[in-house]
């Protein structure tokens, strides 16, 4: 995927509240990020053990965007356990996931926030 900067994201949508999280392979080397995700934060019963991102799923947000674009069973699920009340995701992946899905490269990111910008206006979520 490419790099999206969130900041203009946000001001194009008119987000005023956002979060965002990502998912990053396990690696004992790393340092922990209060952003980012791995497999060891699910446990054996599909449950996910660190508390902040558990909230993160269970906030009614207006909006969740799966920023992604090929399978990934822990981000998939994701956006199946997220209470979002609106979803967006690339087409291709799982799109019974989403309320919405959009077929772009995601190295094109600002056609990719203009298609959802437009479709939001359309369906008012945005003005």
């Amino acid at each position: 995927s490419g790099d999206i900067d969130y900041k203009d994201l946000y001001k194009i949508l008119g987000v005023k509240n956002s979060k965002k999280y990502s998912f990053k392979k396990f690696d004992k080397l790393d340092t922990e990020s209060s952003s980012s995700f791995s497999e060891k934060d699910v446990n054996w019963k599909g449950q996910f053990t660190e508390p902040s991102f558990q909230s993160f799923l269970e906030q009614p947000f207006d909006l969740l965007i799966g920023y992604f674009d090929v399978h990934n069973l822990y981000l998939e699920y994701c956006a199946l356990k997220s209470r979002a009340t609106f979803k967006i995701g690339f087409a291709n992946v799982n799109d019974k996931l989403y309320d919405l899905v959009v077929s772009e490269d995601p190295k094109n990111i600002d056609s990719f926030i203009e298609v959802i910008k437009k479709y939001l206006e359309l369906l008012h979520k945005i003005e």
